[in-house]
């Protein structure tokens, strides 16, 4: 065999060889889909690691690892990835690892070219702000920041400063837990208090203040017939509370006041009485009707100044109103009783108390029924109520108590037939103290009610139920 011969066989089974390493280089990472040479999660090396195993690796650090805080003014305390809202998606990072294994190119720059993956991972804040707040548990130091707010100051709105405060920036706690994932090994982390701005921006309120403040600029104002009613700058202040993003309009508040000024425009109806005789004729008018009137377009007008003030536009709204139509009650009375102090419908029962002559007479509709009898009424300084009553409750015997113009309290047992027609006036019997009746007492007269003798404070008794009007006029 020639040496030319020889050095071929040689080259063609080195050629031989290195496509055989290649193929078994290929296979290995391929057909394992292992993660290539040089590939690192974060400072860890993976290579030959199917996904299955690195995402293993990293599951044991999020379960067990720590990470031990200290530092002046905090609290020494251990703490796991869940302790401050880490939360980590191990088999993305894994798939990430090897994801290489499918590109035929990465197999010739991979013993070259380190590839590194970074352990990323999701934040929770709530979370982290009471870890944090568990390491300051009992420090002097710390200090929550003063956040700037907006406040009013005269007839406007001012930016009240805020101030830093005195605390764990959560950065640090991050990249605590970023050096566990990056090297799957517990980790020490001297914790620094630093200046904690204020969450809520100066300058970002400053423009929520301006916009409130163009607002309180723009004229409010409401016609109200031949009046206007301007809001002044406390009205529309008490209108706008700002929040950190923009003013805000009260409208139940902005409503209200235009309420309560509509109320000057209404009119309270007054239902009317009249009394018809038989013929239908109207013979005496007691009382006129008066329309209601009422404001129609309160929601309007409400809703004309949310929209017009929110945009610092100013605005003058009208009222309008409407008008009810006159009610009346109309009763039908007895002829002849339209001449009487009561217009009563014919059959109606009623009790005329005159306390000129000191009478008392039982009327059925216009007819006098029983009396006129004598009666004493209530002295100068305890006068017989005068108006139209009705009797709202009756006794056939009782204790009347009360007390004398001087104070001092008399007690009256055994009153008979006693008819209450308003708070504690009443007819009733009074022979036990007294023998005549029908003349002004003056002095002697009784403490209000109506006195009586048995017989006839009897007979009205009986004759009168509840609910019968009682006149008593001079």
């Amino acid at each position: 065999m020639t040496t030319a011969k020889k050095v071929g066989i040689s080259l063609a089974a080195l050629a031989l060889a290195a496509i055989v390493a290649c193929a078994i280089y290929v296979l290995y990472f391929f057909i394992g889909e292992r993660a290539l040479p040089n590939t690192y999660v974060g400072d860890v090396k993976v290579s030959g690691k199917t996904a299955s195993e690195i995402s293993a690796d990293l599951k044991k650090v999020v379960a067990s690892g720590e990470m031990n805080f200290s530092g002046t003014g905090i609290s020494a305390t251990s703490a796991a990835l869940s302790d401050l809202g880490v939360a980590v998606d191990t088999d993305a990072i894994a798939r990430q690892a090897t994801a290489n294994t499918s590109k035929p190119l990465a197999y010739v720059k991979a013993p070259f070219v380190t590839t590194r993956v970074l352990p990323e991972y999701t934040k929770n804040a709530d979370a982290i702000t009471t870890f944090a707040n568990k390491l300051l548990e009992g420090s002097e130091l710390s200090a929550d920041p003063t956040e700037p707010a907006i406040i009013t100051e005269g007839e406007k709105f001012i930016v009240q400063p805020g101030a830093d405060g005195q605390g764990i920036d959560p950065d640090q706690l991050y990249n605590a837990a970023t050096r566990l994932l990056t090297t799957q090994k517990n980790v020490k982390a001297n914790v620094k208090l630093t200046a904690i701005e204020p969450t809520i921006s100066e300058e970002d309120l400053q423009q929520v203040a301006n916009q409130a403040n163009e607002m309180l600029e723009a004229d409010v104002s409401l016609q109200a017939g031949d009046s206007t009613i301007t809001a002044d700058a406390a009205t529309k202040l008490a209108w706008i509370s700002c929040t950190k993003d923009a003013p805000q309009l009260d409208e139940d508040a902005i409503r209200a006041w235009v309420e309560e000024h509509s109320k000057q425009l209404n009119v309270e109806e007054i239902v009317g009485v009249r009394y018809k005789n038989t013929n239908g004729d109207i013979t005496l008018v007691k009382r006129e009707a008066r329309p209601g009137v009422h404001v129609t377009n309160i929601d309007d007008v409400s809703q004309s100044i949310v929209g017009s003030f929110s945009q610092a536009k100013a605005v003058n709204a009208a009222f309008t109103t409407a008008s009810d139509e006159p009610k009346w009650e109309e009763k039908v009375i007895a002829p002849g009783a339209e001449n009487l102090p009561y217009p009563a419908a014919d059959g109606e029962k009623w009790i005329d108390v005159n306390v000129s002559n000191n009478t008392v007479t039982a009327y059925v509709g216009a007819t006098p029924v029983h009396g006129p009898v004598g009666m004493i009424d209530g002295a100068p300084a305890t006068p017989t109520i005068l108006g139209t009553y009705a009797i709202y409750l009756k006794r056939d015997v009782m204790t009347m108590r009360g007390k004398n113009v001087d104070g001092t309290p008399y007690v009256t047992p055994n009153v008979p037939h006693a008819m209450f027609f308003t708070g504690g006036y009443a007819l009733h019997g009074s022979s036990a103290w007294r023998s005549s009746w029908g003349y002004d007492a003056g002095a002697a007269g009784s403490h209000g009610c109506v006195n009586l003798s048995n017989a006839e404070a009897a007979w009205f008794y009986n004759w009168a139920p509840i609910g019968t009007t009682v006149v008593s006029h001079r």
